[in-house]
């Protein structure tokens, strides 16, 4: 069977402040792309979004596990495990 990715409200938003940061995929330098994934614009429908486990409503109980970006110009991979804005890069280079 196949199946299809349903947009959340909260998605559809991250998404367009993502396209506004990064200027519609036009210009995405690692650092650009590394602050946009680190925003906190919007919250709890941020970006980089820490949850609420308080929240009595499962729509704002998401939470970022971990942000990668792949850079195949200059061979290398930025991961951050955890929120974006918390945890320091971990950086590989691809053969």
């Amino acid at each position: 069977a196949r199946h299809t990715l349903r947009r959340s409200v909260s998605s559809k938003k991250r998404l367009a402040r993502l396209e506004i940061m990064t200027g519609k995929w036009r210009t995405g330098s690692v650092t650009l792309l590394e602050t946009a994934l680190a925003d906190h614009t919007n919250a709890p429908r941020s970006i980089c979004n820490h949850g609420d486990a308080t929240s009595r409503e499962p729509k704002y109980d998401d939470q970022t596990l971990s942000s990668l970006i792949l850079d195949p110009r200059h061979r290398l991979l930025t991961i951050r495990p955890g929120n974006p804005c918390t945890y320091a890069p971990q950086i590989f280079t691809l053969a």
